[in-house]
């Protein structure tokens, strides 16, 4: 007697909007594709692929991506000025950054 087993469907990612960046410092590129995240644990797993990734809120917004000189570059802005801008040569300091800085966009 053969039993059933249900075929289980593959993962699918949910969808993430991305953005256009332009004249990034560091990037020869004129433009680069930034992936809009959610959280810094959802920036993560872009990260790990070298992605650039984005995220804004009511009070700021950040940025970090990779440059061509291998470096995580960060930048949290805020009404259009740069209020922090870093550079680490580790993915997980730059992450590490992203969550320091992520409650700041959200202030009221």
């Amino acid at each position: 007697m053969k039993t059933k087993t249900k075929k289980r469907k593959p993962l699918t990612l949910r969808k993430h909007n991305t953005r256009t960046l332009a004249g990034l410092p560091g990037v020869a590129a004129e433009e680069t594709q930034a992936v809009d995240v959610t959280s810094p644990s959802d920036a993560s797993q872009f990260m790990r692929k070298g992605m650039a990734v984005t995220a804004a809120g009511d009070s700021g917004a950040v940025v970090v991506w990779k440059g061509d000189d291998g470096k995580w570059r960060c930048e949290f802005m805020r009404f259009l000025r740069t209020i922090d801008q870093r550079k680490f040569t580790a993915m997980a300091a730059a992450w590490q950054w992203l969550k320091e800085w992520w409650p700041q966009m959200r202030k009221d």
